[in-house]
C-alpha cells in the first residue's frame, strides 16, 4: 500500500532489511488506483529488483488474464527456488613468527561475483582456520570467486574445499579465460571500488588495508595505474625503453660524508630487536653504501591470486 505517498523512511528500510535477510526471488509492484504514489512504487520495486505496473482502474478481462499470467508465473519461479550456502576454506598454513608459531588461512575469498550474492559472518568451526560463507546464491547458478591463495596453484586444487550445503564440490584447474593487461585491470577494477554491480566484498577479510597493498602490489608488477591514482606518483614508467638522463640535467651527488657517517654510527645500536648486517656496495659511504638492519620479525608465506 503506497498510502498516497505518505509512506517515509521507515517503510523502505522494512523492505531493504527484508531483501538483506532473506532470499528474495524477484519482486513486482502492482498499483491499481488514484491513490497510488509513482515515487513510493519505484522506490520499493528498486528495492525488491523487480518490475511495476501502475493503472488508475482495475485492467479489463483481456489485461487481466495477462497481469493474472505473470503473476503466476512469478510465483512458480519463487516456489522452484533452491538457495544454496556456499563455505570456502583450504585448511591452514604454519609459519614462523617472533612469537612462535602462527596459523593463517591457506585460502581467503574476497569476492564474489553474481547478483543477489552476500557474505555472512565466517564459519569459526575450525580451531586453526575460518571458512568463508557465502550466501544469496541458487541452485543452478554460476558464480566466480576471487581468492588469496597462500599455497601454490598445485597444491589449492587439492586443497580447496568448496562445501554446497553439506555436499563437497569437485575442483579441477582450467585455463583462465582473461590475459596479461585485461586480467591485471579486472583485478585492480575490483580492488580499487567500493561497490561494482553484481558484486559481493567479503568485509571480514577485505579490509582497507589489506586492499590498498594488493592495489599497490599489482599496479607496480603489472606496471598499472590504480583507479584512485594511488601509485602515479612514485611513476610506473618501464625504465627499459626510456633514453637515459642528460649529465646536465643531473642533479649534484652530495658531499656531506663526515656527516653521513656520524648519523650512522649514531643510529647504528637503534635496531628495535632486529638483526643488524652489512650493505655491501661497491663504495663504502657512497650511493647505497653505509650500514642496514634486516628486520628479525619474520615474514609470512607468500600469497597469490586466484579466480576459480
Amino acid at each position: 500500500d503506497t498510502d498516497g505517498g505518505n509512506n517515509c523512511g521507515p517503510c523502505y528500510n522494512a523492505v531493504h532489511e527484508l531483501v538483506r535477510n532473506a532470499d528474495v526471488v524477484q519482486g513486482h509492484v502492482l498499483g491499481i488506483g488514484s491513490w497510488v504514489d509513482q515515487d513510493c512504487a519505484t522506490k520499493v520495486a528498486k528495492l525488491l529488483k523487480g518490475t511495476v505496473s501502475l493503472a488508475l482502474t482495475f485492467p479489463e478481462d483481456a489485461a487481466a488474464d495477462e497481469l493474472f499470467r505473470q503473476d503466476m508465473s512469478r510465483w512458480i519461479r519463487a516456489l522452484r527456488t533452491c538457495p544454496v550456502t556456499l563455505k570456502i576454506s583450504a585448511g591452514s598454513v604454519k609459519w614462523a613468527a617472533r612469537h612462535g608459531d602462527r596459523f593463517e588461512n591457506a585460502v581467503d575469498c574476497l569476492c564474489a561475483e553474481g547478483e543477489g550474492l552476500r557474505f555472512d559472518q565466517p564459519d569459526v568451526s575450525e580451531m586453526d582456520h575460518t571458512k568463508a560463507v557465502l550466501k544469496g546464491m541458487q541452485a543452478g547458478t554460476s558464480t566466480t570467486l576471487y581468492l588469496l591463495s597462500r599455497l601454490p596453484i598445485d597444491q589449492l586444487v587439492s586443497a580447496l574445499a568448496i562445501d554446497i550445503d553439506g555436499v563437497r564440490a569437485h575442483v579441477s584447474p582450467g585455463e583462465e579465460q582473461l590475459t596479461g593487461v585485461a586480467l591485471g585491470y579486472r583485478w585492480l577494477s575490483l580492488l580499487g571500488s567500493d561497490s561494482l554491480p553484481d558484486i559481493a566484498a567479503n568485509r571480514s577479510v577485505l579490509c582497507s588495508r589489506l586492499r590498498y597493498r594488493l592495489e599497490d602490489d599489482l599496479s607496480f608488477a603489472w606496471n598499472l595505474p590504480t583507479k584512485s591514482g594511488s601509485t602515479a606518483a612514485v611513476g610506473r614508467a618501464v625504465t627499459q625503453r626510456r633514453p637515459p638522463v642528460l649529465a646536465e640535467q643531473q642533479p649534484e651527488e652530495p658531499s656531506a660524508l663526515a656527516l653521513a657517517a656520524q648519523f650512522i654510527e649514531k643510529r647504528r645500536d637503534i635496531c628495535f630487536g632486529a638483526v643488524q648486517r652489512e650493505c655491501k656496495s661497491s663504495s663504502s659511504l657512497g650511493k647505497g653504501g653505509g650500514r642496514g638492519f634486516r628486520g628479525g620479525f619474520g615474514a609470512g608465506p607468500p600469497v597469490g591470486l586466484a579466480r576459480c
